[in-house]
């Protein structure tokens, strides 16, 4: 997070860190460890991290080091370069030498108020306290939730996965082990002898998990459990469980005491003799207050500005950003190999909609695409701060400049990081050099930055569809409230009412199914053909991955009788897709189902409820009115417009 937030503001980072990571900046690899971590392995460890310590800093001008490992002190590096060491772990671990280093210009900090009440004497002085964060865009609470007990993190005795092993059998709750055994012998000694014995039905061990499938892991879990036998610094787990709304179950020692609220936003317990009911007890507690406390807290975004403040205090005056401005024209390949850099893009793009998205751009490549990817990616040093995702396609004689997504995204636009607006003019040149007869560009909002960039032709604006929206702030009108109370008593006298949350994937084959026999009552192919069912699948499964979909099904006396499906970015909630059982039609299934969504919206504490393109009345009566208007903008080149004829590309 500290690495993608440095290169975000214009910084160079230069990651030191084994061999395979993945950074935003600069990696200078260090050799994996061996499977069997013995004393010589870390004594080679530390011979090779002081190694490329010592050449970075002969190689490179830099203004702060930055160190996280335990074993610090091991390798220190020359004096001068300021050094800032964040103490992870108990202090009790570190050697007392570590703690009052003789190096000058060496600082240390603290993660919790907790680990520095605990610092002893010889730790003077200490910087302030910087508190961890997570990613609250990525760790995102689940629609619905399973009946586990979740213990997450390196398997080692210090952890107590054992202790949750036997509260959950005596519970009678399933207890699901995640996490890493190293290769100490200590560690695999434990995970052979005191938890794959209990590892007994219904408890399983999953192993180590890591981006979506660890979150939808957290999410989905009934709570997390911490057993942890010593005084947790920090607890990154019960942060990344807040955030995605799971409560945490934890003993009462150390930051966990400030972390989690008790009472409110986990159980905490003094012993193991306690924790069996607190696993049930937890199920009372409302999952939301874990999802506020996340964020009122433990946001990446305010650890890492912290962060940079600090690093800014320690380099002085020569902590300036140097920024290099480079644009790119890649091709289907490279727009894909710079997918993670899209994304962090993204969730600094504060207008971008979940259709400029990686997941859902990428897999129109895969399966709709017709013509030749054209991307436009400006580069501010390491950090892209700018993408226009345009391909070239063929419309008869003509050749045509549109963005990617086209056909089935409700909005577009440019992608440009809040703070880039200065790097316009070079994305208007970059297009004037991609050879075309026209640019055609629609579902563009009216603040869209793209509808302002400056490209030299004969240019024609039209004014397209109205996207209606709801305040989730303000109750639907009574009409519409009145009638969904009606449609479902009268569902459940005459079938048998049930609302239920379906899988994305799941959502999107039954949508097919409902569209087709909808439009087969009318002799009409309908709109989900083969191609594009193959981009929903693609789409869907990807954002699903990022717990960006929701989809609601009506269940009428057993038979799926409507499903609706939105999407979700930021603070809303986008209605995409709707599709019902015209033999259902007078218990307005199509509608149950939207309400559903709305609900669930409101459930998740959105601020609205997008309708997207079309001003379809239905759409009013459920209180939407018209947030955003869209337009299309058709450039033809200065030197076809001056020619008077339109030739070939």
């Amino acid at each position: 997070m500290l690495d993608a937030a440095l290169v975000a503001a214009g910084h160079r980072s230069i990651v030191i860190a084994a061999a395979g990571s993945r950074v935003c900046g600069d990696l200078v690899e260090l050799p994996s460890p061996p499977c069997a971590i013995t004393k010589d392995a870390w004594a080679a460890a530390h011979d090779a991290c002081r190694s490329a310590l010592d050449a970075t800093l002969s190689r490179e001008h830099v203004d702060v080091v930055h160190l996280h490992g335990i074993d610090f002190h091991a390798y220190l590096p020359r004096a001068g370069t300021p050094v800032l060491v964040t103490l992870h772990m108990p202090l009790d671990w570190y050697p007392q030498h570590a703690l009052a280093p003789t190096r000058s210009n060496t600082f240390l900090h603290c993660v919790s108020n907790a680990q520095a009440g605990m610092a002893r004497t010889a730790i003077t002085p200490v910087l302030d306290v910087i508190e961890n964060g997570v990613d609250l865009e990525q760790m995102c609470p689940a629609p619905v939730h399973d009946d586990y007990a979740l213990v997450l993190g390196r398997i080692c005795p210090e952890k107590g996965q054992h202790v949750a092993l036997d509260a959950g059998a005596e519970a009678g709750v399933p207890i699901v082990i995640a996490g890493k055994v190293f290769g100490f012998p200590e560690h695999e000694r434990y995970f052979n002898e005191e938890v794959e014995p209990r590892l007994r039905p219904p408890h399983r061990f999953v192993g180590c998990v890591s981006g979506m499938e660890k979150t939808r892991l957290i999410a989905r879990a009934a709570c997390i459990v911490v057993p942890s036998s010593v005084a947790e610094t920090s607890s990154l787990v019960a942060m990344e469980a807040l955030a995605c709304g799971t409560p945490v179950v934890a003993f009462a020692r150390g930051a966990l005491c400030d972390v989690v609220e008790h009472g409110r936003t986990g159980i905490l317990v003094t012993d193991r003799t306690e924790l069996p009911a607190a696993l049930h007890a937890v199920a009372r507690l409302e999952r939301r207050r874990c999802r506020d406390a996340a964020e009122r807290r433990y946001s990446h975004r305010r650890m890492c500005a912290q962060y940079l403040d600090r690093y800014a205090r320690l380099a002085g005056n020569a902590w300036k950003p140097r920024r290099r401005i480079n644009v790119q024209v890649l091709d289907a390949a490279g727009l894909h190999a710079i997918s993670e850099r899209w994304t962090t893009l993204w969730e600094r793009a504060e207008t971008a909609t979940v259709f400029q998205r990686p997941a859902w751009a990428l897999a129109w490549c895969r399966t709709l695409l017709d013509g030749d990817v054209r991307a436009i990616a400006v580069w501010r040093g390491t950090s892209l701060d700018a993408l226009l995702p345009v391909f070239r396609w063929r419309d008869h004689d003509e050749s045509v400049l549109s963005l990617i997504g086209a056909g089935v995204s409700d909005y577009q636009d440019v992608i440009l990081a809040d703070d880039a607006h200065e790097l316009l003019p070079e994305i208007g040149r970059a297009l004037a050099g991609l050879e075309c007869d026209r640019y055609e560009f629609s579902e563009l909002p009216d603040l869209s930055p793209l509808r302002s960039i400056a490209v030299p032709g004969t240019e024609r604006a039209e004014p397209q569809e109205p996207c209606p929206a709801i305040s989730l702030a303000t109750p639907m009108p009574d009409g519409i409230r009145r009638e969904i109370d009606y449609q479902r008593r009268r569902a459940c006298r005459e079938y048998g009412f049930e609302t239920i949350l379906l899988d994305p994937i799941e959502a999107v084959e039954s949508l097919a199914r409902l569209h087709a026999a909808r439009w087969a009552m009318r002799d009409q192919p309908g709109i989900i053909d083969a191609a594009r069912l193959g981009f929903l699948r693609d789409a869907l499964a990807g954002l699903a991955s990022q717990q960006l979909v929701m989809a609601a099904g009506i269940r009428l006396g057993g038979t799926l009788a409507s499903v609706a499906v939105a999407l979700r970015d930021r603070d809303c909630l986008r209605y995409y897709l709707g599709g019902f059982a015209p033999a259902f039609e007078r218990c307005s299934p199509g509608t149950l189902a939207i309400a559903a969504l709305i609900e669930g919206a409101v459930e998740q504490k959105l601020a609205w409820f997008d309708f997207l393109r079309g001003g379809e009345p239905y759409k009013y009566r459920f209180g939407a009115s018209d947030r955003v208007r869209l337009h299309r903008r058709v450039i033809v080149p200065q030197a076809r417009a001056a020619a008077g004829t339109v030739p070939r590309c």
